[in-house]
């Protein structure tokens, strides 16, 4: 399976291996090539950017637990976790800044998304709850994904300026949104994910004003809204 691919073409993913659990893979146009694990059994690759550092994520030595990984063309790095017994890398930006998430300490199933700036592992928190995780980050260093809120309830998120953005703060408050999770950014600020329209499971494309007045406007001005039906 793959799961990443960079402008030069370069493809990584998990492939499974003559014996044993699958490895993480990178193609670079003619080769696939085993990256290994961080010690454990198994591991999956799922983001590569422009200069070619892969992440994704390992089980570390005992196959006891998951970490994120960082591979830089030589060596698989671990990334740690933010206190807890493991970590998932989700991508990676042209700087070289991870998201992903994380547990927070040993003693609870509390998950929180993560951004890795190069040196640490950095604690994004949440939108109230005791859970959320990073889908994705652009080259401005804006990420998004998901957390639940106060009330238990699954929103998406902006984090940018070291805050944590509820997206359906950002809706008029008849709009029929409820914005579930955001999975991907681009460097002109458009997100896409899922969530809700009327009840209906729909996927969403917010994009930054300016746009066609025809197109509903988010309750800040900041972005407009487009549903994508199913089918």
């Amino acid at each position: 399976s793959a799961y990443g691919i960079n402008d030069s073409g370069h493809v990584v993913g998990v492939s499974n291996i003559t014996a044993g659990s699958p490895h993480a893979f990178l193609y670079d146009g003619t080769t696939m090539h085993d990256l290994g694990t961080l010690g454990g059994s198994y591991s999956n690759a799922f983001g590569i950017n422009d200069s070619g550092q892969i992440i994704g994520t390992s089980e570390i030595t005992g196959n006891s637990t998951m970490h994120a990984f960082l591979y830089d063309g030589t060596i698989m790095h671990d990334l740690g976790t933010l206190g807890g017994s493991g970590s998932s890398a989700a991508a990676i930006n042209n700087s070289g800044q991870i998201v992903g998430a994380s547990y927070i300490n040993e003693n609870s199933s509390a998950q929180h998304a993560f951004l890795f700036d190069g040196t640490k592992m950095n604690d994004l928190g949440t939108l109230g709850g005791w859970y959320s995780g990073a889908s994705a980050i652009n080259n401005s260093g804006q990420v998004v994904g998901g957390s639940n809120t106060t009330g238990d309830v699954n929103h998406a998120f902006l984090y940018e300026s070291s805050n944590m953005i509820d997206l359906n703060t950002l809706l008029p408050a008849e709009s029929g949104w409820v914005l579930r999770w955001a999975t991907g950014i681009n460097d002109s600020g458009q997100i896409v994910g899922d969530g809700y329209f009327y009840g209906d499971y729909s996927a969403f494309l917010m994009t930054p004003t300016p746009e066609p007045a025809t197109i509903l406007l988010l309750g800040l001005g900041g972005f407009v809204l487009r549903r994508k039906h199913r089918g």
